[in-house]
């Protein structure tokens, strides 16, 4: 049997994991900080995301603009200026790189779902992203999902899978090969930052790719 866990209806709903919505302001979130992960893992990712896609199920892979990358947000926000950027250059430019490890796969919301990997919440993780939550103003309605202790670090695999199409991926990941599966020791290498107000991803510290990229055509994971 696969090994997975399932967040329960209620911590899923309040979270609201898989999408960002709109705050109280009526204004889109969207602006994020994120991690990216090593070359390996990051492999190790799109792998899966493939065998989702090559099985018909919703997945990341059907998402094809060069800013679409496996990625673990830290803070989210429906803006973010230079100086709370600054703050978080500065948290980052301590820890990285910062050994992480791809934990069971599970699935958050009902009804649809959102198929991720965990992330084992070890302290530095759970440090590093207090500190750039902090760092980044955000609405109390965005707090209640990234504040301390109801964060959930995760990687997405696939968004508005139904329940059977959740079955079915976890089988067909189970299938997937241990040496070929990215559950297991990885390192967080770089640290982005999404404006989806200009669609630029901005790389701020660490290794990524080339930074500042155009992100017309849509990033679309969370």
């Amino acid at each position: 049997m696969p090994r997975w866990t399932r967040t329960s209806r209620r911590r899923s709903a309040e979270v609201g994991w898989g999408r960002l919505g709109s705050v109280g302001s009526g204004r889109p979130v969207v602006h994020s900080i994120e991690l990216l992960l090593d070359p390996a893992a990051e492999t190790a990712v799109r792998a899966e995301w493939t065998v989702l896609s090559d099985a018909g199920l919703p997945s990341q892979a059907g998402h094809r603009h060069r800013s679409n990358r496996p990625h673990l947000t830290l803070a989210i926000a429906e803006d973010i200026d230079d100086a709370a950027l600054a703050s978080v250059v500065a948290a980052a430019a301590a820890v990285l790189p910062l050994p992480v490890r791809l934990g069971a796969l599970t699935c958050f919301g009902h009804d649809p779902y959102v198929l991720v990997r965990m992330v084992v919440a070890s302290v530095p993780l759970l440090v590093l992203q207090e500190r750039v939550q902090a760092a980044v103003p955000a609405s109390a309605w965005l707090l209640r999902r990234m504040a301390p202790g109801r964060w959930t670090p995760h990687v997405t695999l696939g968004h508005r899978l139904t329940a059977d199409q959740v079955g079915r991926g976890l089988q067909v990941l189970d299938g997937v090969g241990a040496g070929d599966s990215a559950e297991g020791a990885a390192s967080a290498v770089g640290m982005r930052h999404w404006n989806g107000d200009a669609r630029v991803e901005r790389l701020l510290a660490g290794e990524g790719g080339p930074s500042d990229r155009d992100g017309r055509g849509g990033r679309v994971s969370t």
